[in-house]
């Protein structure tokens, strides 16, 4: 299943501001039981946020006068805003209506539900890059996977395990397609890591008008390295990253970054400049206020970050206590289950038992 990025950009009606956020944080604070918007109800969606935004430069960082929607979602993106609002239509009618333009009308009638997906559609932009950690599986795969994980640890106690590994290490070599597959399995059960929080911001910087085409290209060959990664699960080393879009907006005044990713904000910032420095000095390089020694001055660059950020009022992940590192690791071990369980001679094995 191809996932796709869904970025959508609205002005806020100055009047309704104060109300908006007073809903943004309802919704942000009960995620389950909030009457409007409930993220794990729309199944597609791996990770989502919405939040009150300013602009590029200092001065109206903070002016919060225009609604960021983005997410992370399985198909196409139309696809998803009917999803969006055949689930949750009344709770997106109740934010974009706080914004300017958007039509008078009232759902669930069949015909605004139309006119309210094409204002949001209106509204969309274009990602310029895109990368994925673990990229071609569905929410339903990755929850899929993480279950049968989940099922083994408590079906397999790992500690009464050992006597059999032990046993299986002095047996001849396994016949092809029987046990060879039992160690490697167990062992990937022992990866699983501490439940790490997916930390979230935003960063948001002005672009110098004459660095637009240079940075354009960048962020093309970005985007082709993204879609054809020879490391699945690593951003050119960094692999605490499940999402990550760069978007120009505002006319190529301002560019937006948007990650979702594992581990604090120190660690985020330190693996970046790390592992990543000469790809983030080339395409942050083109923007206003970035350090002229590039991420390189971490104090410079660190400062960079905590005057573009932004913090988001609804922030949703479908896998809350699991790491870039854990799924793919999930994904493995379920994918070497299945080998293992459709080999021919397993099943006359089991019944042996």
């Amino acid at each position: 299943m191809k996932q796709n990025p869904l970025t959508v950009i609205a002005n806020i009606k100055p009047a309704e501001k104060q109300e908006l956020e007073n809903l943004l944080n309802c919704i942000g604070q009960n995620q389950e039981t909030n009457e409007y918007l409930r993220f794990s109800e729309i199944k597609t969606t791996h990770f989502a946020r919405f939040a009150m935004i300013g602009g590029g430069n200092l001065a109206d960082r903070d002016a919060k006068n225009r609604l960021l929607f983005t997410s992370n979602h399985d198909g196409p993106s139309e696809a998803y805003i009917d999803l969006l609002l055949s689930k949750a239509g009344r709770g997106m009618e109740a934010i974009w209506s706080k914004c300017e333009g958007y039509p008078d009308v009232k759902l669930p009638s069949t015909h605004h539900l139309q006119e309210c997906k094409e204002y949001i559609k209106a509204h969309m932009v274009k990602t310029q890059a895109f990368y994925q950690g673990y990229p071609g599986y569905s929410v339903r795969e990755v929850e899929s996977y993480l279950g049968c994980r989940q099922q083994l640890e408590e079906f397999l106690n790992l500690e009464e395990f050992e006597p059999l590994l032990g046993a299986l290490a002095h047996l001849p070599p396994p016949q092809p397609g029987l046990l060879s597959g039992i160690g490697q399995l167990v062992a990937n059960l022992r990866l699983k890591e501490k439940a790490i929080e997916v930390v979230f911001a935003f960063l948001e910087h002005v672009l110098g008008p004459r660095r637009l085409p240079a940075l354009k290209r960048i962020l093309k060959v970005m985007s082709l390295v993204a879609a054809n990664n020879p490391t699945p699960g690593s951003l050119s080393g960094l692999a605490t990253i499940h999402f990550a879009r760069w978007v120009i907006i505002d006319d190529g005044a301002n560019l937006l970054f948007e990650s979702n990713y594992d581990g604090n904000w120190e660690q985020y910032i330190g693996d970046f400049v790390d592992k990543i420095s000469g790809g983030m000095d080339a395409i942050w390089g083109n923007c206003i206020g970035y350090p002229s020694h590039g991420s390189k001055d971490i104090q410079g660059f660190k400062q960079a970050i905590i005057d573009h950020q932004v913090k988001a009022q609804v922030f949703y992940s479908a896998y809350p206590h699991d790491s870039v590192k854990n799924i793919r690791n999930d994904i493995e071990i379920g994918r070497k289950l299945s080998r293992f369980i459709n080999q021919r001679g397993v099943a006359d094995w089991l019944r042996r038992l």
